[in-house]
């Protein structure tokens, strides 16, 4: 299986994320960055070991 990237699926959220201030909890846990709920667990996106390659000229 090959890896992938979800930085595009969240691109729109992290854009719209407060720049002039450090980011809090309830910044980032919230729906826009929520991937998966069981229960009372919960994963939310963190774009951690991923980068985007620059569209080839």
């Amino acid at each position: 299986m090959l890896p992938t990237s979800e930085f595009h699926t969240y691109k729109p959220a992290i854009l719209s994320l407060p720049a002039d201030r450090p980011l809090t909890k309830e910044d980032l846990l919230t729906g826009d960055f929520l991937m998966k709920r069981s229960g009372r667990l919960a994963m939310y996106y963190a774009p951690h070991n991923e980068f985007v390659r620059p569209p080839k000229s």
